[in-house]
Formats: C-alpha cells, structure tokens, sequence
C-alpha cells in the first residue's frame, strides 16, 4: 500500500502459509494481520474477510494504492480489483502450499 501517511510511504503485510490453511483461512488471517498492523491502523486502513476475498477500505486523507506479491515458488494467489474509491478486494486462489508467502503491500 503506498499512502504519503505512512513512513517512508508504504508498509507490506505478509502471511506465510500453515499446513491444513484453506483459501478462506488464509484471507482471514491476512485481513487479521493488516488490521493488527498498528501503521495502518494509524491511517485508518481496515481488512474485512469472506470467503476467499479481502476487502480493504482506507479512510486515510491521501490517496492510498495496494500491490500483491508471492514468494517464487508460490502456488496460491493474490489477485486485486480495481479500485473503487476508498476500497478495493483483493481475492486468494490457486493452489495451498506450506511456506507459501503472500504480501499484500500498501503505498
């Protein structure tokens, strides 16, 4: 995520993947971990999950971007909508794998 609110601009969030995760679980406990972030929270950045989708809403006072990444060898995904506004939905599928990394970044 890139918002002029946050240090240096941007602050990635990343969860890395258990064995016995679902889709669904891996939204939730990415949405848990942005919400846990405390620089976003500073900016009013909030994560809801259901099902596999992410849905993130920033109410910061800037303009505030999100970018997916995954490790190399990743075979889940994480797949963003365009913008609307204040919010967007980021969605995960492919494949579970243990160790899999998924960053959601903001800036």
């Amino acid at each position: 995520m890139y918002d002029a609110g946050l240090a240096g601009g941007l602050q990635g969030v990343n969860y890395t993947v258990l064995a016995g995760d679902t889709l669904a679980t891996m939204a939730t406990n990415l949405a848990a971990a942005i919400d846990a972030d405390t620089s976003l929270s500073a900016i009013a950045v909030r994560a809801t999950a259901a099902g596999t989708v992410i849905t993130l809403n920033s109410k910061s006072t800037n303009l505030t971007t999100y970018r997916t990444t995954t490790n190399s060898a990743a075979t889940a995904t994480l797949t963003l909508s365009s913008p609307v506004s204040a919010w967007t939905a980021a969605t995960i599928g492919g494949t579970i794998t243990a160790g899999d990394v998924l960053t959601l970044t903001f800036y």
